[in-house]
C-alpha cells in the first residue's frame, strides 16, 4: 500500500498542471511571453506548468470545423471594433455554424457578417482560421520535449535494472 500512495505523490506534479497555451498549447496568442505566464499562473495556483501541450491544433481544427480559432478572429477584429463587439461578433458566428444545418463553414458565416467583412476581407479570415497560423511556440517545446526525453533516456540507461528489466 505505502508503493502505490509513493507512486500517486510522484505523479502529482505531472497530474495537476496549468496549461494557458491556448486550445493547442502553443502560445499562439500569447507569443514568447506564454511561458512566463503559464508558469506564473502555476505557481499562482500551486500547480506545475504543462511542459508539453496535450492536444494537437489539427485535430481540435478538424472536430470542431474551424470553430477553434476564433480567438484569432476575435483579437484581431477587437483592435478596430473592441473586443467586448468582438466576442459577441465571433460568438455569434459560431453559434449559428454548430447549431444550423445549413452545411455552412465558420469562414463563410463571418465573411457574411457586415460587422466583420467592414474589417477582414474572406481571404484574411481564412488565414487567421488555418490551423498553419496557429503554430506559436510549437518548435521551441518541440525541442525542449526532445532535449527533455534525450535525457530522460540517458538516466534510465544509467539507471541499474533489475532481473524483469525494470529499473525499481
Amino acid at each position: 500500500m505505502i508503493r502505490h500512495l509513493e507512486r500517486l505523490e510522484q505523479l502529482q506534479p505531472r497530474l495537476f498542471t496549468a496549461m494557458t497555451g491556448g486550445a493547442a498549447g502553443a502560445f499562439a496568442t500569447l507569443g514568447e511571453v506564454g511561458p512566463a505566464v503559464q508558469d506564473g499562473v502555476a505557481k499562482r495556483l500551486g500547480l506545475t506548468p504543462m511542459a508539453v501541450p496535450s492536444r494537437s491544433i489539427v485535430d481540435h481544427f478538424t472536430l470542431s470545423g474551424g470553430l477553434i480559432s476564433a480567438e484569432a478572429v476575435m483579437m484581431t477584429l477587437g483592435t478596430t471594433i473592441g473586443r467586448q463587439n468582438a466576442h459577441e461578433v465571433v460568438h455569434h458566428a459560431a453559434h449559428i455554424v454548430a447549431t444550423s444545418n445549413s452545411g455552412a463553414t465558420f469562414l463563410e458565416v463571418l465573411a457574411a457578417d457586415p460587422r466583420v467583412n467592414a474589417h477582414l476581407c474572406a481571404a484574411a479570415i481564412g488565414k487567421l482560421l488555418a490551423p498553419a497560423s496557429h503554430t506559436g511556440l510549437r518548435a521551441t517545446i518541440a525541442r525542449d520535449t526532445s532535449a527533455r526525453a534525450h535525457a530522460a533516456a540517458a538516466r534510465h540507461r544509467s539507471t541499474p535494472q533489475s532481473p524483469t528489466g525494470s529499473a525499481d
